[in-house]
């Protein structure tokens, strides 16, 4: 009798031992899952795919809107517009976006906001019949691509700070982004009008998913601090990447604008202009990776100044030849030229802003580079119509002069601040 009380209680216990382990071995493999989703480069390709999603959907419009345009019966004017309103939603919206990071530490949920934001673009394009509908789609995107930016940058950085080669993570979310450069005109060309927004729509929602499981939330300002603009401002070293920032996407603006315009008037095809934009970003892609390398072994700064001063030359003799042949290694060294700075500023703000000054850098950062990507097509624009009649340097030609004047003068100023003393810690508020 005690034999058998004893071995039924050996049995019960058995039962309870493999019952425990029973629950204890989901909860475990739970556990390992969300270690490995909470894993740095976990959370970096997220940002790296968020930034993707965004940078390919510009590229999915582009072959669009001249079957817009006859859809609505709307003119260049009126689609150029239009299609502005991406740039002033993402300028609008990327200050108190970068505000709400910084005050709340939720970077993950304004990267998913921005993600479906940019379901909705979607959406809107699928759905539109006219102009207003294109403009609503713009404006979302453009408060969408914001969002992925300026949160996912600041958390990339976070995850950066331990890590020995900070430049090669960075240089992931310049691969991504000239990723989207590459296959985003790619995926615009397939089907019918409404075909590749249906796919951009999908993409998008994979990245909210991905956003609200992988990234990680934190609750309240880091370290408690919650920094305005104005004290970000007398941070020099991050006022060096903005100005960087600003000059390469001023530039780059021109470059979008004002060269298919001089490719054409001596005689591309609107297929070699599309094949030497798609070599400029393979090669801004490609030399990542060597790039990062460089901006580990001996910082941010010298990669950005040499890269800049490249750039000078490089945006001149593009307009001093006529043919394509002239052109391709042109566009391939700037690909290299542009590509660098991208990363290297985005290193320089990681490692000189403060503790809880991230968002609002980046914020900062964003802002400064949607102003110059709004001011470099219109101002080349303007300077190509008032110097039309000007022999040799006029018309098409000066935009590229004036910006490469421009440029060298800002590199000193871009040097002095990027090395000046490193601000004092702000202390928390209470």
């Amino acid at each position: 009798m005690t034999e058998r009380v004893g071995h039924g209680d050996s049995a019960a216990a058995t039962h309870e031992a493999s019952s425990a382990a029973t629950h204890e071995a989901p909860a475990a493999a739970t556990s390992r899952v969300r270690r490995m989703l909470r894993d740095p480069h976990a959370v970096l390709a997220v940002c790296a795919f968020a930034v993707f999603t965004d940078v390919a959907g510009s590229g999915i419009i582009l072959p669009a809107i001249p079957e817009f345009a006859e859809l609505f019966g709307a003119s260049e004017a009126v689609m150029g517009y239009a299609f502005a309103t991406f740039a002033l939603a993402f300028l609008v919206s990327v200050l108190p976006l970068g505000r709400l990071v910084g005050a709340t530490g939720r970077a993950d949920l304004v990267v998913a906001g921005g993600m479906f934001a940019i379901v909705v673009a979607a959406l809107c394009f699928i759905r539109a019949d006219t102009v207003w509908g294109f403009v609503l789609g713009q404006a979302f995107h453009g408060v969408g691509s914001a969002g992925a930016w300026v949160a996912g940058q600041p958390l990339a950085a976070r995850m950066a700070r331990e890590k020995a080669r900070a430049g090669l993570w960075f240089s992931a979310i310049t691969i991504a982004m000239g990723l989207g450069l590459v296959l985003g005109p790619l995926v615009g060309a397939i089907g019918d009008l409404r075909t590749p927004f249906v796919v951009y729509g999908v993409v998008a929602a994979i990245a909210v998913v991905a956003s609200l499981v992988v990234l990680p939330g934190a609750h309240g300002p880091p370290d408690g601090r919650v920094i305005r603009y104005r004290t970000t401002f007398k941070n020099r070293q991050v006022m060096a990447a903005c100005l960087a920032i600003f000059v390469l996407y001023l530039g780059i603006g021109v470059l979008e604008v004002v060269f298919p315009l001089f490719m054409d008037r001596h005689g591309a095809e609107k297929s070699g202009i599309g094949v030497l934009f798609f070599w400029f970003a393979v090669f801004l892609v490609g030399s990542q990776p060597l790039a990062g390398r460089w901006m580990d072994r001996i910082g941010p700064v010298t990669p950005t100044v040499i890269a800049l001063v490249a750039a000078v030359p490089l945006f001149s003799l593009a307009v001093l030849g006529t043919s394509f042949a002239y052109w391709m290694p042109v566009f391939m060294l700037l690909g290299i030229a542009t590509g660098v700075p991208v990363s290297a500023t985005m290193m320089i703000i990681a490692s000189s802003a403060r503790p809880g000054e991230h968002a609002a850098a980046y914020a900062l950062w964003n802002f400064s580079f949607s102003v110059g990507y709004l001011i470099g097509p219109a101002a080349g624009g303007a300077l190509a119509g008032l110097s039309s009649d000007w022999p040799v340097v006029g018309g098409l030609r000066l935009p590229f002069f004036v910006f490469s004047v421009f440029a060298l003068l800002c590199v000193p100023l871009f040097r002095r601040l990027a090395l000046s003393r490193p601000p004092a810690a702000i202390p928390p508020v209470s």
